[in-house]
C-alpha cells in the first residue's frame, strides 16, 4: 500500500509566502511515520478555490483548473490510500466531493483525512456529507460577503479592478489601503473626457 498525498490552499493576498502547503505536508508525513506509511507522492494545488461557479454541469469541470488533484487520482492504484489533511482540501462543494470519493472507491484506492471521519459505514458517510454541506455552505456565504463588499465599493466611486471606465481616472485616497497593501483608489471625473462624451 502506498500513499499519495493532496494538499490544497486557497486564494489569498499572501499567496506567495504562505506556508499553509508545507503546514499540511508536514502533519501527513508525521502521520505516516506514526503508521509507518510508504509515501509515494504529493501532489498540491496552490492558489486554487476549492468550489466552482456553482453553473458547472459536471462535477469534473469544478475540478477542471486544479492539475494537482487529477494528477494524484491518475497515480492512484488499486490498494492505495489518497490522504489529506481535512476533507474540504478535497472540495468545497458536495457534488466535487463525491465525485472524488466515488472515483477513488472505483479505483479500489481510499480516502483519509486527519480530520473528520474516514470510514465507509452509513453513519460515516452521513457525517461526510454533513461535512461537505457544511463546507460548500461556508464558500458560498463568503463568496456572497465579498460580492456584496466589491458592489459597496463600487456605489462609493471605488475602482476594484484595473478597468477604468472612459471618462474617468483613478485617484488614490490618502492612508487607505486594500488588502493587498496597495492605495485604494477612486474614480474621479476626467473633464477632457467627459467633455467628448457630452459633445
Amino acid at each position: 500500500m502506498s500513499v499519495i498525498f493532496y494538499v490544497r490552499f486557497s486564494p489569498r493576498p499572501d499567496a506567495a509566502t504562505t506556508e499553509s502547503l508545507a503546514t499540511q505536508c508536514a502533519r501527513l508525513t508525521e502521520h505516516c511515520y506514526a503508521r509507518n506509511l510508504s509515501m509515494k507522492l504529493t501532489c498540491f494545488d496552490r492558489a486554487q478555490s476549492g468550489g466552482g461557479t456553482g453553473k458547472e454541469l459536471r462535477p469534473e469541470d469544478e475540478l477542471k483548473h486544479r492539475p494537482g488533484i487529477w494528477l494524484a487520482l491518475r497515480e492512484l492504484k488499486r490498494g492505495d490510500v489518497l490522504m489529506i489533511y481535512k476533507r474540504d482540501r478535497l472540495a468545497r462543494s458536495v457534488y466535487a466531493q463525491e465525485f472524488i470519493h466515488r472515483f477513488v472507491t472505483k479505483l479500489g484506492a481510499k480516502i483519509e483525512s486527519l480530520q473528520g471521519s474516514n470510514g465507509e459505514s452509513d453513519e460515516d458517510r452521513f457525517m461526510q456529507h454533513i461535512l461537505a454541506a457544511a463546507s460548500e455552505f461556508e464558500r458560498r456565504m463568503a463568496s456572497s460577503r465579498i460580492r456584496d463588499g466589491l458592489h459597496r465599493l463600487k456605489m462609493a466611486g471605488f475602482v476594484y479592478g484595473e478597468r477604468i471606465p472612459y471618462g474617468y481616472f483613478a485617484k488614490a485616497v490618502p492612508g487607505q489601503f486594500t488588502r493587498m497593501n496597495r492605495p485604494r483608489r477612486k474614480l474621479v471625473m476626467c473633464e477632457k473626457e467627459q467633455a467628448i462624451i457630452n459633445a
